[in-house]
């Protein structure tokens, strides 16, 4: 057997640079440790999930444009607080924390995020995350998803 010649992969800060607006908004991906198996897409989880970032949001902490709870992860489009103690990697952190005490998760350590740079950039994440359940073969394309969530506040 040959021996595993993978890079280390360095972590993320997740910091937007100074330049970037306090209204950007990001493409936000958070993964269960196990993947594969459905531990998120039942009513009771989702909907906890899903309150979680509700909270969060009535908070000022953020802002949710739309979430996504699939079988194993979650995409979500929002935006964030700027002020100190608060932002991206900390709220993702304490939510984290939260949910997986609440309702038996393990995340996986850190998440994926893309900062959207332009319109184009919007409606394509915008699709991804609304058609997500249907390329997943979850739902046909006239079924809704019961766990996408969409904040019609923005």
């Amino acid at each position: 057997m040959l021996p595993d010649h993978r890079p280390e992969r360095k972590p993320q800060y997740h910091l937007p640079p100074f330049w970037v607006s306090e209204h950007a908004v990001f493409f936000v991906t958070i993964k269960c440790q196990e993947r594969g198996r459905n531990q998120l897409a039942n009513h009771s989880i989702a909907e906890a999930l899903i309150a979680g970032w509700q909270h969060y949001q009535s908070q000022g902490d953020c802002c949710v444009r739309a979430l996504v709870v699939m079988p194993d992860h979650l995409h979500l489009m929002l935006s964030f607080s700027w002020e100190p103690g608060k932002g991206m990697p900390k709220l993702i952190e304490n939510w984290k924390r939260f949910t997986g005490r609440k309702c038996g998760i393990t995340w996986q350590r850190g998440f994926f995020d893309h900062r959207i740079r332009n319109e184009e950039d919007h409606d394509q994440k915008w699709h991804y995350i609304v058609q997500n359940p249907f390329h997943a073969g979850l739902v046909t394309e006239s079924e809704p998803w019961p766990y996408l969530w969409i904040n019609t506040y923005v």
